[in-house]
């Protein structure tokens, strides 16, 4: 017991410290919301919307890489793509201010990036005629929508919901289901339009190559949507061997 008090108190004296990524504090879960009192509960589950649920995480501590690569465990990204993971991570750490993050919006950022690889994966493999590898792809892709980090945050994707606006967007995670659709498909050209738009907001962030490519020319930021789109299909028709 008294080992055990003694690792505790070391533990809260390194998260104090700010050496631990670690914060010991935790967004509301749904039994506590339900507990609570009406103008409380609607509070909460405004937090736990706008934030993902989970511990706070301190992404300008140390070890945040070593907790962010805990929290990606269970997130399959293919082979020759552990690149992806480690930017996001980079990213992370590069714009972390002094502000913290919840390990399952974390979880989720790690499944659109991963996702996002499985699709280029799937694309180039169709430009190949390499089948088992699209296979392979086709069938990842098509589960995304279900692991834990999506359903956590939005646990039914629709591509297709009311905004505050009147019109239609996605769900947190809906972006998924075009790509999933036309990938189940075998559409390569509404894949490969979907990706030079922009589609989701998540398949250009995620690709350190591309964002690079961004990052050298200042000058792009200046550009049009349509324009934009092209400079992307550029860089994917690079892609194609």
């Amino acid at each position: 017991m008294i080992i055990a008090a003694a690792v505790v108190l070391a533990t809260a004296t390194v998260a104090a410290a700010g050496l631990s990524a670690h914060t010991g504090q935790f967004q509301p879960t749904q039994e506590q919301i339900a507990k609570a009192s009406p103008s409380h509960a609607a509070r909460m589950q405004s937090q736990l919307d706008m934030g993902g649920p989970g511990e706070f995480l301190d992404p300008s501590a140390p070890d945040f890489r070593d907790v962010a690569l805990q929290v990606a465990y269970d997130i399959p990204y293919p082979q020759g793509y552990e690149s992806w993971r480690d930017f996001l991570i980079s990213q992370e750490i590069r714009f972390a201010g002094s502000g913290t993050e919840s390990s399952g919006a974390l979880h989720g950022w790690f499944a659109g990036s991963a996702f996002c690889a499985w699709v280029q994966v799937w694309r180039r493999a169709d430009l190949t005629g390499d089948t088992a590898t699209a296979a392979h792809a086709a069938q990842v892709i098509s589960e995304a929508p279900g692991w834990r980090a999506v359903t956590d945050e939005d646990p039914h994707p629709d591509a297709s919901v009311p905004d505050d606006q009147g019109s239609t967007t996605y769900s947190l995670f809906g972006w998924m289901l075009p790509y999933r659709d036309a990938v189940a498909a075998g559409d390569r050209a509404t894949v490969e339009r979907l990706l030079s738009t922009g589609y989701g907001d998540k398949c250009w962030t995620s690709d350190p190559d591309w964002m690079a490519r961004f990052a050298s020319h200042s000058e792009w930021g200046q550009l049009s949507q349509d324009e934009m789109a092209q400079k992307y299909e550029q860089f994917l028709a690079e892609q194609r061997s």
